[in-house]
């Protein structure tokens, strides 16, 4: 990735231990492009059913907060750790919907977003926000995997043979 090509990056983030590790990923990402930084995180809502019509979406006030107080402290954490364009925005609804709608406004370079660990057959009847988002927007995203995940210990315990070989960008 070249700094002209990645003209901000937002994170998506819930609280996770799959998110912190998103937003530690985006962090050095954006530390290392000198790329603006958005903490996006999404307040679900609860459908209030009436005889009369359709149910509107109400978000929990308890949910608002805790999602403002998380989007505050990683906000100040980037800054301590030297970002210096950072901010966040607090949306309500359905994620993937939420998320979608936000990128659609203001199309960032990369969308970071945790890797949730779900089991095949969890992934069939849930799904997954960070599949979904994969596949529909129209940036790129990356999945940040734990850097402890069992994968990785596996293919450096295997040795050379398995490991990916670092690649060298060119300086454009």
């Amino acid at each position: 990735m070249s700094k002209e090509r990645v003209k901000s990056i937002v994170v998506g983030v819930d609280g996770s231990a799959q998110a912190e590790e998103a937003f530690e990923q985006a962090v050095e990402i954006s530390l290392r492009l000198e790329a603006p930084l958005r903490v996006v995180t999404v307040v679900p809502v609860a459908n209030i059913y009436y005889l009369t019509g359709p149910p509107p979406a109400v978000p929990d006030e308890e949910q608002v907060r805790y999602h403002w107080e998380l989007a505050s402290r990683l906000v100040e954490r980037a800054k301590v750790r030297g970002v210096k364009e950072v901010g966040f925005d607090v949306l309500d609804g359905n994620p993937v919907d939420a998320i979608l709608d936000y990128l659609d406004r203001d199309p960032p370079g990369l969308l970071v977003v945790g890797a949730r660990g779900l089991s095949r057959a969890q992934r069939l009847i849930l799904g997954s926000v960070s599949s979904a988002l994969v596949q529909q927007a129209k940036c790129s995203v990356m999945v940040a995997k734990p850097r402890s995940h069992p994968s990785i210990k596996a293919a450096a315990a295997q040795g050379s043979e398995r490991a990916v070989p670092r690649v060298q960008v060119p300086p454009a």
